[in-house]
């Protein structure tokens, strides 16, 4: 998921998966979220720039919430995070996943829609990577 918000500041990063921490959202419930997702994929990928940053922050969070080094990369401000093998951690749920991905993709396509509707002014793209590493 690519947004093009504030971004997340590089000394906010070392607290970005951990438990207890909240998120940028408006909700406390969502406070964590990345930790969740982190917990049931092989990894996550984050990169995100701030206006203030001349560059961008690129992690990887491992399933227990570690973050990897920062390295520094080219981007325009906002905030990519890809989940590389979701439900990987959980081997029923990930095979369940991948017999009705054609489904779950059409729900998280709709949630986009409507966040996206909800808040037009910040752009979001979704892209889905299939097991060849062809993008959908």
């Amino acid at each position: 998921v690519t947004d093009n918000g504030a971004g997340i500041a590089e000394s906010s990063l070392d607290l970005l998966a951990k438990r207890g921490c909240t998120s940028k959202t408006s909700t406390i419930s969502s406070g964590n979220s990345l930790a969740a997702i982190a917990a049931i994929s092989a990894h996550i990928k984050i990169c995100t720039r701030t206006q203030d940053s001349p560059v961008a922050c690129q992690i990887s969070v491992n399933s227990n919430g570690v973050i990897g080094q920062i390295t520094h990369v080219a981007r325009n401000q906002g905030t990519t995070v890809s989940v590389v093998q979701p439900l990987s951690k959980l081997p029923v749920r990930y095979n369940l996943v991948k017999a009705q991905s054609t489904r779950i993709k059409a729900s998280i396509r709709e949630w986009m829609v409507a966040y996206c509707l909800a808040n037009h002014t910040i752009g979001v793209s979704l892209a889905y990577t299939g097991a060849k590493g062809t993008q959908n």
